[in-house]
């Protein structure tokens, strides 16, 4: 199966660059044997709309990624792809909070809410937590770049901050909420273990 390459041509001033483009991944035969590119430019006006045409890929692209529920985007389609997704999903943000002890008090010395798409919202979250605890750097013994080695791998906290966002109860009112207190990370997230699944 080749996965399609949609190239707009809204930008005029880009035309030169989607050819170049185009022309790198089919000399390439290793990209052009899983990518086909489809420049909408190319498209003969005869019957069609660039943009029908256009609606109709993404459609389809849609449709096999189960993005689709009927003819509307899913929840998840919002979440990875949309503009502004808590206008549909309200709550999809996800609350980040930084405490100087090792409970919850108030003030809060740090506090931010993010929202956006999902992508933003681990991201976001993932520089608000490693912005925060404590790292070291290294000596440049080995090469020209020190190494940082951060208090928390920051892996391990990724995978926190995307099992919370990915796996919550949409249908919940509550937020993802990561928290960092000076002796741990907590991460929460509205929503329940499957059935039979237990900790």
């Amino acid at each position: 199966m080749k996965y399609k390459i949609f190239f707009s041509s809204v930008q005029k001033e880009f035309k030169e660059e989607r050819r170049a483009l185009r022309s790198y991944i089919y000399g390439d035969a290793l990209l052009s044997r899983f990518f086909e590119v489809f420049l909408f430019e190319d498209l003969p006006a005869i019957d069609r709309r660039a943009d029908e045409v256009y609606l109709e890929e993404v459609r389809t692209a849609l449709s096999h990624l189960n993005l689709l529920v009927g003819d509307k985007p899913s929840h998840a389609a919002i979440l990875l792809f949309g503009k502004k997704p808590q206008r549909f999903l309200i709550t999809s943000e996800v609350k980040c909070l930084h405490f100087h002890g090792t409970e919850v008090r108030k003030p809060i010395p740090s506090y931010q809410i993010y929202k956006g798409a999902i992508f933003e919202l681990v991201d976001q979250s993932l520089d608000f937590v490693m912005s925060k605890i404590t790292r070291s750097v290294g000596t440049r013994l080995l090469g020209a770049q020190a190494p940082v080695k951060y208090e928390l791998p920051r892996e391990a906290v990724a995978e926190g901050i995307v099992n919370a966002v990915v796996h919550r109860n949409y249908a919940s009112n509550a937020s993802v909420q990561v928290m960092l207190f000076s002796d741990r990370l907590e991460v929460w997230n509205p929503g329940e273990l499957p059935p039979g699944l237990t900790i």
